[in-house]
């Protein structure tokens, strides 16, 4: 019985070796072999899939002509690329950005027209330039899609009787008084294009003696600060505005025979006397303030009458 026993162990035993083997055989094969599941090769991921689009090289605002100065290549993922992109810089050359763009971003073709500025006028709406000073760019913070209010001053000349000689028969002279009207409200800026600005005088010298020299440069960069506020300065900025045919007529009137100056309307989200945010009929939040007020313009005698501004008694002959 004993014997049995033992034969059954060995025979056991005998079993466990050979399937030991035949595995170890197995595997060693399917090592050498290099199948696709334990080939050391499918384990190194492949890196992302690059593609070349076009791309803006630097902020560029809305209503831009694209040129080679403005457009330049990147290589970036496939998975990145946005529609409506192009890899050939060439073909958005001479095209207008619709909406601003900042450095970096791929251009896309929708954002843009190939029929210049005109394309985005509407319909009764007439482009007109404006050439304004630095007192009227607001510190350079007017900016696309604001609204304006156009006011001019001028000086008018007209006839008045006055007494002379002794006789005090009235005779007729010339006289003037200046003027000043709020004539267009609510003018969309269509864009801001800045004028070129002569640089400020560089310091030449090194060395000792610098601070003398900075001070001076100093001095002279705030004179000309001053002077871009000064009356008659140069202009410093053109506003492409959107008009009628009627207002471009009474800005270019006014152009000619005065001095144009500028209020710039909030485009804030607008509240009423209680402080709660005005609703569209839609249940939109209402943007920018689009009322017009009524004006009395000003002259001598509205200061005098309705300001109180006080004047010299006159002892008239």
């Amino acid at each position: 019985m004993k014997s049995r026993g033992t034969k059954v162990l060995f025979i056991g035993a005998a079993l466990a070796i050979m399937a030991f083997v035949v595995v170890y055989i197995v595997m060693s094969r399917g090592l050498i072999g290099g199948t696709a599941a334990t080939t050391p090769d499918a384990s190194v991921p492949e890196g992302p899939k690059m593609v070349t689009v076009a791309v803006v090289n630097r902020d560029v605002p809305a209503y831009t002509v694209l040129d080679a100065s403005t457009v330049a290549t990147t290589d970036v993922e496939e998975s990145t690329v946005a529609p409506n992109t192009t890899t050939e810089p060439s073909t958005l050359y001479g095209k207008m950005t619709l909406v601003p763009l900042t450095k970096g971003q791929q251009v896309h073709t929708d954002q843009l027209t190939a029929t210049g500025f005109s394309d985005i006028l509407a319909k009764g709406e007439r482009a007109f330039s404006l050439a304004i000073p630095e007192r009227n760019t607001f510190a350079n913070a007017v900016t696309e899609n604001d609204h304006v209010d156009l006011i001019w001053s001028t000086v008018l000349e007209y006839k008045r009787q006055v007494p002379s000689g002794e006789d005090g028969k009235l005779t007729w002279e010339t006289a003037s008084f200046t003027s000043t009207k709020t004539l267009l409200q609510d003018v969309h800026v269509m864009r801001v294009v800045k004028l070129l600005q002569a640089p400020p005088p560089s310091n030449q010298n090194s060395g000792n003696g610098n601070a003398e020299a900075a001070s001076a440069v100093s001095t002279d960069n705030s004179a000309s600060l001053a002077a871009m506020y000064a009356e008659g300065a140069p202009y410093a900025t053109v506003l492409v505005l959107g008009v009628t045919d009627q207002q471009a007529e009474v800005i270019a009137y006014a152009r000619d025979n005065g001095t144009i100056d500028l209020t710039l309307r909030s485009s804030a989200v607008q509240k009423d006397d209680t402080g709660n945010v005005v609703k569209d009929d839609q249940g939109q939040d209402v943007r920018g303030d689009k009322e017009v007020e009524k004006t009395t313009g000003i002259g001598i005698d509205t200061l005098v009458q309705q300001y109180g501004l006080p004047v010299p008694k006159t002892t008239g002959p």
